[in-house]
């Protein structure tokens, strides 16, 4: 089974390879950024950048939100520099492809090991039931939040490992040929 958004994905994942191959470690992520721009546009692929969502309580303004990258209009990109992704930043995703009402969402970490993509998917139940996985090809972390809503996420380097975060929720990762966050049908 191959994931929504393959082609574009791929081209995405490239383009931050690019850029951390060219610049290295040790720059902020807003000049990172600024190059994954300027790349995506020698390219030919559409990117917009530091986009301001605003956020409504019934119908008041409460404030925004701002994603750093969308490419195409419908894959979200939340560029990180660190050590490490945390359940924050899978969970700042998550409420970005919620806002946007996008399905396909990429959280990319430049670390001084390299980079690290992870791929996120937005799909309500209905769309997963009867997935096959069993062409691996990527890792997933799956992760049992508050509510009990079930959400996934995937990288590419193939380890499988439990841990239990601070939180005391339990994490675990496998291989899979593609993500997808359960239980969130976007009709909040």
């Amino acid at each position: 089974m191959e994931y929504l958004y393959k082609e574009e994905t791929d081209k995405i994942i490239g383009i931050h390879y690019e850029v951390y191959n060219t610049m290295g470690w040790g720059y902020r992520e807003s000049h990172y950024e600024k190059a994954i721009m300027d790349e995506a546009h020698r390219q030919g692929i559409p990117c917009k950048q530091q986009i301001l969502t605003p956020l409504y309580y019934k119908n008041k303004s409460i404030g925004y939100n701002r994603c750093d990258l969308k490419f195409y209009d419908k894959i979200i990109v939340e560029l990180k520099v660190g050590d490490r992704l945390t359940k924050q930043d899978f969970d700042q995703l998550n409420e970005y492809l919620k806002e946007h009402d996008v399905k396909i969402g990429l959280l990319i970490l430049f670390s001084a090991k390299g980079v690290v993509p992870r791929r996120l998917a937005n799909v309500p139940n209905e769309d997963i039931q009867g997935t096959d996985n069993q062409n691996v090809t990527e890792e997933r972390a799956a992760q049992e939040n508050v509510t009990g809503e079930r959400t996934t996420q995937e990288n590419v380097t193939g380890e499988r490992t439990t841990q239990e975060n601070v939180t005391g929720e339990r994490t675990t990762q496998e291989n899979v040929t593609d993500v997808q966050i359960k239980g969130t049908d976007n009709t909040d």
